[in-house]
């Protein structure tokens, strides 16, 4: 007997950027793979490039502390080590980030 696995897709919900105040950052790393974590640092420092020299924002995924993944609209001021600075002053753990769409 063959079991079927059926593939749920989890859309993120989108919020405005004054709404992130709501929302506790996952404290766990969310990507499984080097590939995947190397790729989310190169996209957030090509995103911080973006909004610093042409004042672009990006969208960026990333998972709650509920586990509920979230997406946003916002322009990256600074990337350090461990977060991201966004134009409203707000950080986000790079940790918890699945995506950044330049």
């Amino acid at each position: 007997m063959q079991t079927l696995v059926q593939e749920v897709q989890v859309h993120p919900v989108k919020i405005d950027k004054s709404e992130l105040s709501n929302y506790q950052f996952s404290k766990k790393e969310v990507l499984h793979s080097k590939e995947a974590i190397d790729q989310r640092w190169r996209d957030l420092n090509r995103g911080m490039a973006l909004g610093n020299l042409h004042k672009v924002p990006c969208t960026i995924v990333f998972q709650s502390d509920q586990g509920e993944l979230v997406k946003l609209e916002a322009t990256i001021w600074a990337v350090t080590m461990t977060s991201i600075l966004l134009k409203s002053g707000r950080l986000i753990p790079i940790s918890c980030i699945h995506e950044v769409i330049l």
